[in-house]
């Protein structure tokens, strides 16, 4: 769901660049009042830096991955989430060509604001233990209905047919989505078992478990790159004015075993999106 450079006008590009700045600004600014659990803050952003590069099959020869914005909401706080987000999200567009550098703003708009923001509401307004399940699948279908907006509004294509064919598929992605989300969360919060497990050791093995099963991830194109063929606007993508591209596509240079690149570029990845964070919340 990374929209790339092209598929936007620059007036939504820059719309959404402002307002994604003043939120995340505003939720730095909560943070650093309370950095205690930096830490922690920079292996959930490792976590989800690794889930993201997983992709896996869904429908009529798509792809997708989880996004796990609404679950971080959920476990961290809303601010938490923006910043984490936001943070792998940087990260994944200047240094792996993910996502665009112009639509980074509105990247982080779908996946780092909204998509978090309906995962805590859903949570606060259903009062059931089904509630975190149904947040996971609602913080996916949001982000999806304003990438549609927003492709849109910046003219790429009609409205109806890009929803009517991300719908679909993103639903399923919800569905798996909020399944984790709802498993994660209640090992996590639920007190007859939070007190015997350690955060942080569940994020370390999590790391662990990604670096072996990330390079297995599908080669499938995601929902929107199908969508952006099926509709025919895919030639309006750009390559990424990014200044650093030295694992483009996820692949580590100079390595020709293409499992072992992805590997060593999940790796490396996982330490910039960790290291970019631990510095933002480090204690002047």
């Amino acid at each position: 769901m990374h929209i790339p450079d092209g598929f936007l006008s620059i007036e939504i590009s820059l719309l959404f660049w402002i307002i994604s700045f003043i939120v995340v600004s505003f939720s730095f600014k909560k943070l650093k009042k309370n950095s205690k659990k930096i830490i922690l803050f920079g292996l959930a952003g490792a976590v989800i830096f690794l889930a993201q590069m997983f992709n896996f099959p869904v429908l009529g020869g798509t792809s997708g991955h989880l996004i796990l914005g609404g679950l971080l909401a959920l476990l961290l706080g809303f601010d938490s989430a923006v910043i984490i987000m936001a943070s792998v999200l940087f990260i994944q567009s200047a240094v792996f060509h993910d996502g665009g550098i112009f639509s980074l703003g509105a990247n982080v708009f779908n996946m780092a604001i909204i998509s978090p923001f309906a995962a805590v509401k859903t949570k606060q307004l259903i009062k059931n233990n089904f509630s975190v399940l149904i947040a996971g699948i609602l913080s996916v279908l949001t982000a999806v209905f304003l990438v549609s907006l927003q492709l849109f509004f910046s003219g790429t294509t009609e409205l109806m047919p890009v929803l009517n064919s991300m719908l679909l598929v993103h639903l399923v992605i919800g569905l798996i989505e909020g399944i984790f989300s709802f498993c994660v969360y209640y090992i996590l919060i639920n007190k007859n078992i939070s007190l015997k497990i350690n955060p942080k050791k569940i994020i370390l093995a999590s790391i662990i478990i990604g670096l072996i099963i990330v390079p297995f991830a599908s080669a499938l194109p995601d929902g929107l790159e199908k969508t952006a063929e099926k509709l025919e606007f895919n030639e309006l993508a750009l390559n990424s004015m990014t200044p650093i591209t030295v694992m483009a596509d996820y692949l580590f240079p100079g390595i020709e075993n293409e499992l072992i690149a992805v590997s060593l570029a999940g790796f490396f990845g996982s330490v910039i999106v960790f290291s970019l964070i631990f510095i933002l919340m480090k204690p002047k």
